[in-house]
């Protein structure tokens, strides 16, 4: 199934927390607005509202201090955002030659009539998303792969809110850090069932039933009657594709 493509809102806002990923939206917010803010509001709203000032961003307590009402969104559902905008928007024009190879004849007029004619002193063409968007929406398997390898994969978001029991995801090798107890036998390169959703129930690696444990949520996953739980209270970047909702 695949998953739902999401991105930004116009003006957006996060309330601050102590998640880990809460410094690198603080990073990215500096980055990308040029600003300064160092995140340590307590209880405050950081985001970009259209202001005149601070080029357009700010943080308050009161949420009906920002113009333009911004939507609250979660930091996950920003790290999603950010995570689905992986593609390369320019590339050279060899690369390009290599997507006409394979287009069919009206792809192959409209890259030498439109794509081509933008090539700068580099030997370089910009493509927009949209049209980035498009080419994959059109393509054919064998010309996907041949974009894939120009462009990069498409990156799409998890909506982490629908994951259930009975869902079937898969799981970052690397982040078995945040993993209670291990993963034990478990083969990470194939897919995992999810038991419980971020509940503060479990099930630990000994295949018992726990009610509540030291943190407030975990994710419990299983393999071949091999249980394995995970932290949920921070980040749970470890679900790295879904395989059915």
């Amino acid at each position: 199934m695949k998953e739902k493509e999401v991105e930004l809102p116009k003006y957006f806002v996060i309330k601050q927390c102590n998640r880990p990923l809460w410094n690198d939206y603080i990073e990215w917010l500096n980055k990308t607005y040029v600003v300064n803010y160092s995140g340590d509001s307590s209880s405050s709203y950081y985001g970009y509202d259209g202001n005149e000032t601070n080029n357009g961003t700010g943080y308050h307590i009161d949420i009906s201090y920002f113009k333009n009402n911004p939507e609250i969104i979660t930091l996950d559902y920003w790290n999603q955002c950010i995570k689905n905008k992986t593609q390369k928007l320019t590339v050279k024009v060899t690369e390009v030659l290599k997507i006409h190879e394979v287009a069919c004849e009206s792809w192959k007029e409209r890259i030498l009539s439109q794509y081509l004619s933008r090539m700068d002193k580099d030997q370089n063409i910009t493509f927009s998303q949209s049209e980035i968007d498009l080419m994959f929406n059109k393509a054919t398997i064998y010309q996907l792969t041949v974009l894939e390898e120009v462009f990069g994969k498409v990156v799409v978001a998890i909506e982490f809110d629908k994951l259930k029991t009975g869902s079937i995801v898969k799981l970052n090798p690397d982040k078995d850090g945040l993993c209670v107890g291990g993963t034990g036998d478990m083969d990470l390169d194939r897919a995992v069932n999810v038991v419980f959703a971020n509940t503060p129930h479990s099930i630990d690696a000994d295949g018992k039933f726990v009610n509540k444990c030291y943190y407030d949520s975990y994710y419990t996953f299983e393999q071949d009657g091999i249980f394995a739980r995970y932290c949920s209270h921070t980040v749970i970047d470890y679900i790295t594709e879904v395989i059915e909702y």
